[in-house]
């Protein structure tokens, strides 16, 4: 077995990348590394147990040279019998419009097409040791964090890296023994590029020090890219444990106890999972006004707050228009059951009419929803907050507006926007996170009792 085979070999066992009966999306571009992961994957299919499809994406960047490419794709899967799936697009105009980067928009637009065909194969990229190193170099010299010199993971979710621990030259050599055909991008010769100027000329410098160069950063990026992995988990347990009840509410004070780089960590990772660039400026950012207080806008969308005991990423919402619910007593009485009512999206109030028999010894938050039924009058109705809207809340002893209520508890602004009132004759009988109003409590010579319940989606 030669040497390129003996380390692919090794890389998918010990990366754990195929199991039998696998199906394999091979990225093709046609030059030597995508080739060499095709024949290999073609020559041990059968030992391996996989069946292989092959994508290449025509870049429409270099004229005739990017169709001469597509056809030799073409050609090789046609005579393989390998199934192909080929698009052409205009990455430059993609680029243009996008305010990226030929180069990004390209590797975007690429690893989109290899997910829209892939279906559950998993997708084999040629990417090399050599290619690591590159990586590895670009991101020191442009300045990165610890996951940028973790450099090229060998599987990332469905896409597998076979040749991640071959060099460029392993490949070469493999493409020669065996008769492999392939084309060369002429833009890969140019010095254009910065990965090409790290390729041609520091690549060659470094390894006048240490020939085994590619080998040498492979082993550091493991090494590194276990150690990340450790210090994301330990980011998202923290995370977890800091979360409040509240969606998107965690506790300030837990935070503020997290070691530095785990707090950066937990940041991003908050930052990730609501679909927002970050970067060493803002995470600053953020960590002053966590410490300091106040409000920090980080989209059109979302703002972080900093309420006491607590910090919040408030979502802007708004509230659907002239949002209003008429409720009559003989609607209540000849509902069987529970009577739903959506509100606003995702958010529904449930009202259920019971008897005070079956109201014994309930929990202190569904009497602080539930009011003397007896004592409401014949209509009421359901709405959102207004101006003005103010109660004389059971046990308090004052009326106080709802504002107030809302910022004396530090009510999230989303939360506000959403918020659920029930008033019968222009009076506030009840304020959802509030409770209900003295005038309409049950006592306990109650009769008949109207429980209301909120439940939220917010999926």
């Amino acid at each position: 077995m030669e040497n390129l085979d003996k380390a692919v070999i090794h890389t998918i066992n010990k990366h754990s990348m195929l199991k039998h009966g696998d199906e394999v999306l091979i990225a093709l571009s046609g030059g030597a590394d995508s080739v060499a992961l095709f024949s290999f994957l073609y020559t041990y299919a059968d030992e391996l147990d996989i069946t292989l499809r092959a994508a290449h994406l025509e870049h429409g960047l270099r004229g005739e040279e990017s169709l001469r490419d597509r056809r030799f794709v073409e050609d090789l899967c046609e005579f393989k019998g390998v199934s192909l799936h080929v698009k052409s697009v205009d990455i430059a105009a993609f680029a243009k419009s996008r305010g990226l980067s030929v180069e990004v928009c390209a590797r975007n637009e690429r690893y989109a097409f290899f997910e829209q065909v892939c279906g559950n194969a998993k997708i084999a990229t040629a990417h090399t040791a050599s290619d690591n190193a590159e990586t590895i170099l670009l991101n020191l010299t442009r300045g990165t964090s610890l996951a940028g010199i973790c450099g090229i993971p060998p599987v990332r979710g469905s896409i597998i890296r076979p040749l991640i621990e071959c060099t460029r030259k392993m490949v070469e050599n493999y493409c020669e023994e065996n008769n492999l055909r392939y084309v060369t991008d002429s833009t890969n010769l140019s010095d254009e590029y910065s990965r090409n100027r790290v390729r041609h000329h520091i690549i060659p410098t470094l390894r006048c020090i240490n020939p085994n160069l590619e080998g040498r950063f492979s082993d550091m990026a493991e090494l590194l890219r276990n150690d990340n992995i450790l210090l994301e988990q330990i980011a998202a347990d923290a995370l977890e444990s800091m979360k409040l009840i509240s969606p998107l509410s965690f506790d300030r004070e837990a935070y503020l106890a997290l070691e530095h780089p785990i707090m950066a960590r937990v940041l991003i990772q908050i930052l990730k999972s609501l679909d927002l660039r970050y970067d060493k400026y803002r995470i600053e950012q953020m960590d002053s006004f966590i410490r300091n207080g106040g409000a920090y806008q980080l989209s059109p969308e979302y703002r972080l707050v900093v309420r006491q005991s607590r910090f919040v990423f408030e979502k802007k919402t708004i509230p659907l228009p002239n949002f209003y619910v008429d409720i009559t007593k003989n609607e209540l009485e000849n509902i069987v059951g529970l009577w739903r009512i959506a509100v606003y999206p995702g958010k529904e109030i449930i009202l259920r009419l019971v008897d005070c028999k079956e109201f014994e010894n309930t929990d202190a938050l569904l009497l602080k929803n539930s009011l003397d039924y007896d004592k409401m009058n014949m209509f009421v109705n359901l709405r959102g907050r207004l101006p003005g809207d103010s109660i004389r809340l059971s046990g308090r002893g004052c009326t106080k507006s709802v504002r107030d209520l809302c910022r004396e508890s530090g009510m999230d602004v989303s939360a506000r926007q959403r918020m659920v009132i029930m008033e019968e004759s222009g009076r506030t009988i009840w304020v959802e996170g509030f409770g209900v109003a003295e005038a309409a409590a049950p006592t306990k010579d109650s009769k008949r009792i109207l429980t209301i319940e909120v439940v939220e989606n917010n999926a």
